[in-house]
């Protein structure tokens, strides 16, 4: 094993070096966020169980971050349109949220004091 390791290694090194490692995220549809909603949220999980084998749905949804709020020190909080995105540790990312926006990541619906809202979890961005 420490073999194929060191060889696997030497590889990567002389054929890519740094530039040639960067994550990659699949998406499997691109939406405006007047599309986003708890109809199409629901529908969306008629595609459950999800694991390995069968990943949740990856979205990305296009627009201008506003209303951006840190919440208890290391999350963030914004809208894109009406749907609210929530980014769990994304608050040392603040300052990438300004001008149009892509954002990476899964619908949910929020259910809070007997509403029913979609909002998007946020992964990633660009």
């Amino acid at each position: 094993l420490p073999a194929l390791s060191a060889g696997l290694c030497a590889y990567v090194n002389a054929h890519g070096g740094e530039d040639a490692l960067v994550a990659e995220e699949w998406v499997d549809v691109v939406l405006d966020p007047g599309e986003v909603s708890t109809r199409l949220i629901q529908d969306l999980a008629r595609l459950e169980p999800t694991g390995k084998g069968n990943e949740a749905v990856h979205v990305v949804v296009r627009g201008t971050p506003r209303d951006v709020a840190v919440m208890k020190v290391k999350h963030l909080r914004f809208m894109l349109g009406n749907l609210r995105c929530v980014w769990w540790g994304g608050a040392d990312r603040q300052e990438w949220l300004s001008g149009a926006t892509e954002v990476l990541g899964k619908l949910s619906i929020n259910a809070f004091n007997g509403r029913t809202d979609p909002q998007l979890m946020v992964d990633d961005l660009r």
